[in-house]
């Protein structure tokens, strides 16, 4: 498929998931009505903007829920989040989450343009873009911050309901995953990386 074949392809997936976002619900490959209202308006109302100054809180949680033994594994695989995400919800039991390393200016990025990258993905496979448009704050903040390593702000989505894989294919059923969105550094915005910069890169892609 040559680029613009490709690029055509992309902004129907988007319309396609404009289309089921506002009608809450789409036709499965079976010919199955799959309700998604109350998942949309459920993981729309439970997002959230954390500010900076929320994340010593965060850890501070994060360690005390963690404090008994549990077993840890670690998995480096060859596939997309998505694929990761319907792999890990169709296989395993309990609650699943991503982070999306995201658009610090515009929700989705150009995930209605055709554009190909990690978020735009996500954003037209679920109802990523409704949690997105409802914490205005985090592009705010990123959009009057100079520096385009941009800031830590981040929007948390729960149970965001997927509903197709990167080629667009619509799923015989949704399943449901968080969403963590903080925003990538702007490199390629940048006229000239400073030596300072790349110093701190490591570290802000560290943290975030």
């Amino acid at each position: 498929m040559d680029h613009d074949s490709q690029r055509s392809s992309l902004i129907a997936q988007a319309e396609t998931a404009k289309a089921i976002m506002a009608a809450g619900a789409y036709r499965s490959p079976a010919g199955l009505e799959i309700d998604l209202h109350q998942a949309l308006e459920s993981s729309r109302t439970g997002t959230s903007l954390v500010r900076p100054g929320d994340w010593a809180s965060i850890q501070k949680q994060a360690v005390e829920q963690c404090q008994s033994p549990r077993p840890v594994s670690i998995e480096v695989t060859d596939e997309s989040t998505l694929a990761a995400l319907e792999r890990l919800a169709f296989s395993r039991s309990g609650d699943l989450a991503a982070l999306n390393f995201a658009s610090a200016r515009r929700p989705g990025g150009g995930w209605d343009t055709g554009a190909r990258a990690q978020e735009e993905t996500l954003a037209r496979a679920s109802g990523l873009i409704t949690c997105l448009e409802a914490a205005p704050g985090y592009y705010a903040a990123n959009r009057q911050h100079e520096h385009l390593f941009y800031t830590d702000h981040a929007i948390w989505s729960p149970a965001v309901p997927f509903f197709a894989r990167d080629d667009g294919t619509l799923l015989a059923a949704p399943y449901t995953a968080g969403i963590i969105t903080m925003p990538a550094p702007n490199l390629g915005g940048m006229s000239k990386l400073l030596e300072q910069d790349v110093l701190a890169l490591r570290g802000v892609w560290m943290k975030r």
